[in-house]
């Protein structure tokens, strides 16, 4: 409205005093918040060089510094961006070589992070605590794990060779079909 006015323009006084007052409030309020403003008062510095300070020199995290200044740690962080002060860079982590202890090959990590193993697969293959049996019908060879070996003393790698070992049972004449349950049972122990 009053942007352009000389000395000797016609104007209304106490409207163009109003405006500069208002052209004044409306800097300050450019500036941040009534809480921005007091702490750049109390320290008397920008914030953008008290940040700076705060955060990159005295190396303080966010709450200490909104500790410090007695602020929210959100309006830290928010004040941060908004005068563009840059995070200092992280430290790179030292990088730790080991050794597999399945396959024997290297692999690389980080200190305080602890992995064993190189891969998923080796990973699985150590905790494999069973063994690799022949099946006794077909012959093929089935993992099974180390409990399996506590129930069963048969290896059968599948259903089919389940049926077809049951056959070769029932031909030697050690189990039979019961008639009431249908089920296999042995002269010995009773249903399978």
């Amino acid at each position: 409205m009053y942007n352009d006015l000389k000395k000797d323009d016609l104007f209304l006084h106490k409207k163009y005093q109003r405006q500069l007052e208002a052209r004044e409030i409306y800097k300050e309020s450019l500036r941040g918040s009534k809480k921005y403003r007091e702490v750049e008062k109390r320290y008397k510095l920008p914030m953008q060089k008290l940040l700076q300070k705060l955060f990159i020199e005295d190396r303080f995290t966010g709450e200490e510094i909104a500790k410090k200044l007695g602020i929210h740690s959100s309006s830290v962080y928010r004040w941060l961006e908004k005068t563009g002060v840059k995070f200092p860079e992280k430290k790179i982590k030292k990088i730790i070589v080991k050794e597999c202890p399945v396959c024997h090959g290297q692999f690389e990590q980080q200190k305080g992070r602890f992995k064993k193993y190189c891969s998923e697969y080796c990973r699985i293959q150590a905790r494999q605590t069973g063994k690799l049996v022949k099946c006794i019908v077909c012959g093929k060879k089935v993992y099974r794990p180390g409990w399996w070996f506590r129930i069963n003393n048969t290896p059968i790698c599948s259903k089919g060779c389940l049926r077809e070992w049951r056959r070769m049972r029932v031909g030697k004449n050690t189990i039979h079909r019961s008639k009431e349950t249908v089920q296999f049972v042995s002269f010995k122990r009773g249903v399978i």
